[in-house]
């Protein structure tokens, strides 16, 4: 089952296009991971969010996307140069059934110190 993801990251004004290259670049390593559908990034309209969306072919094409940036030094984890925890949506198509969302929804946030969200107004 394809699964969609939201990441939104909220860097300080002083940091906002060191983490939006940051983002561009886990973007490119996630596009060319097997199982990569599409991927994305975009900057709300306040400018206080760098947001990053794909859709992947399944759960574990997802993770191993993840695993790709790891492995190509990027991180997950929050630090001083932003200004709150990354969020983080795993995403399930809406036709899909309860059993099918649940498991989507699990996805691999949870071992990014991150919180679910929704995200705000985007632009591009």
């Amino acid at each position: 089952m394809k699964v969609g993801l939201a990441a939104l990251h909220f860097p300080f004004a002083e940091h906002r296009d060191e983490m939006v290259s940051r983002v561009h670049r886990a973007a490119q390593v996630i596009a060319a991971a097997p199982g990569c559908l599409a991927v994305d990034c975009r900057v709300s309209e306040d400018q206080r969010a760098a947001v990053t969306t794909g859709q992947r072919e399944s759960d574990p094409a997802l993770r191993a996307g993840f695993a790709a940036v790891r492995t190509a030094g990027g991180d997950f984890d929050y630090d001083e140069r932003e200004s709150r925890p990354r969020q983080v949506c795993t995403l399930a198509s809406a036709s899909a059934t309860a059993g099918e969302t649940a498991a989507s929804v699990r996805g691999d946030h949870q071992n990014m110190g991150t919180q679910p969200a929704s995200p705000p107004g985007l632009k591009r």
